[in-house]
């Protein structure tokens, strides 16, 4: 089995995590998929951000308080300022660049946005090669009930008994923050992949930690940090 390395907010060893350059040398780079967080702004468009706000020179925006065209304005889309991406602009670099596509749903995204950045997904024909992220179940439960054709990618830091119950019941694929106990994740993954469920990993760039993960062998390693 592959392991399929996916780039969050893109590659940002020399670029602004979530920004469009970020995501262009990810996509330049031989990473399986591109990851965006998404946060939506008060008139309701989803930009990449790990944060709920965007910084400036010391001053925090946070996103839901302004519209998409205020933002712009602000600057955060150009360079020198660049720290975000809209959904639009990162589905154009995933397309182009045949790179797997990956939504990470945050915390406090109503229902509604829900809605919308699912109806962005079939005007591009790509709702069956995505996979949405979310540490909210709720969210995965309600895409779940749609019968949509995509997969779905519960993130967490602990581990229980009912967490997988629950993804055996709704089909959900597992993101684990990485830790130090190495025969727990090959215990996890194992599981999972006896009842046809895959496990990735994210929380670390560090190179000999990947390298073990990827020895499991889970199914995704994702760059960064978790939300």
């Amino acid at each position: 089995m592959q392991t399929l390395w996916i780039a969050n907010g893109g590659y940002s060893v020399k670029e602004t995590p979530n920004s469009y350059r970020a995501f262009l040398a990810a996509a330049n780079r031989p990473f399986d998929g591109l990851l965006f967080s998404a946060r939506f702004t008060k008139d309701h468009y989803p930009i990449c951000a790990d944060k709920p706000y965007l910084e400036q020179k010391g001053t925090n925006y946070y996103i839901d308080q302004y519209t998409l065209a205020d933002l712009k304005q602000l600057g955060f889309f150009n360079f020198p300022n660049e720290s975000t991406i809209e959904l639009t602009d990162y589905l154009v670099l995933a397309i182009r660049y045949q790179k797997q596509i990956f939504v990470k749903i945050n915390r406090n995204t109503t229902f509604k946005e829900i809605d919308y950045l699912i109806e962005q997904l079939k005007a591009q024909e790509i709702l069956y090669q995505t996979t949405l992220v979310s540490a909210k179940k709720e969210y995965l439960v309600y895409l779940r009930n749609q019968d949509l054709e995509l997969e779905l990618l519960w993130e967490t830091n602990e581990y229980s008994d009912e967490l997988f119950l629950d993804c055996c019941k709704y089909h959900f694929d597992l993101l684990m923050k990485v830790t130090g106990f190495m025969k727990k994740m090959i215990y996890i993954t194992g599981l999972f992949h006896e009842y046809k469920l895959k496990v990735g990993c994210i929380g670390t760039d560090n190179a000999n930690s990947l390298a073990k993960y990827a020895s499991i062998p889970v199914d995704y390693i994702f760059t960064g940090g978790t939300e």
